[in-house]
């Protein structure tokens, strides 16, 4: 988001409809009151990008959120939002999910780098990847492996454009 009261989401869908649908958390369960923000969809390759951003978010407060797509609804997510203050953020580069030609091994061992910063630095709430996510932009495997570690969704992530996506942007 543009500042620490939004935090922007994408993804892909086969359904054109698509909405984030989040609340303050309470418990494990997901409320029965909550806040539904629909996404705007483009297509790409016989699928719909979804954006969408929510707003109003309180300073130090965990959050729960779920995609719908459709009548399709993903599991529970969580986030907790930075002290009005200050906040945290790691910094890491090239995970270039593929470069071993082995997209499994390379997203476990991504995933083994999040849940480092998740378990050594829990104050951690952005994470900035520095490019060159995967090795090649256009295999869509190599970012299923990227976006696969089960800690990602509790971060806010900002991906930049290495010259291994670049080259099919």
């Amino acid at each position: 988001g543009s500042d620490e009261t939004e935090r922007n989401f994408a993804w892909y869908s086969t359904h054109k409809t698509g909405s984030v649908e989040y609340a303050l958390r309470n418990g494990d369960t997901f409320p029965a009151t909550f806040t539904t923000v629909n996404s705007g969809a483009s297509t790409s390759d016989n699928t719909y990008v979804h954006r969408a951003t929510i707003y109003d978010l309180k300073p130090d407060s965990e959050y729960v959120y779920r995609i719908r797509n459709g009548n399709k609804v993903s599991q529970n997510y969580y986030f907790t939002t930075d002290p009005a203050v200050s906040f945290n953020f790691a910094f890491a580069g090239d995970p270039q999910i593929g470069a071993s030609y082995n997209n499994t091994r390379d997203g476990t061992n991504w995933g083994k780098t999040v849940d480092f910063i998740k378990t050594k630095y829990p104050e951690t709430s952005l994470l900035v990847s520095a490019g060159d996510q995967v090795n090649v932009g256009n295999d869509e495997s190599q970012y299923t492996s990227f976006l696969s570690p089960s800690n990602l969704p509790t971060f806010a992530l900002a991906p930049t454009v290495g010259n291994h996506e670049d080259g099919y942007a």
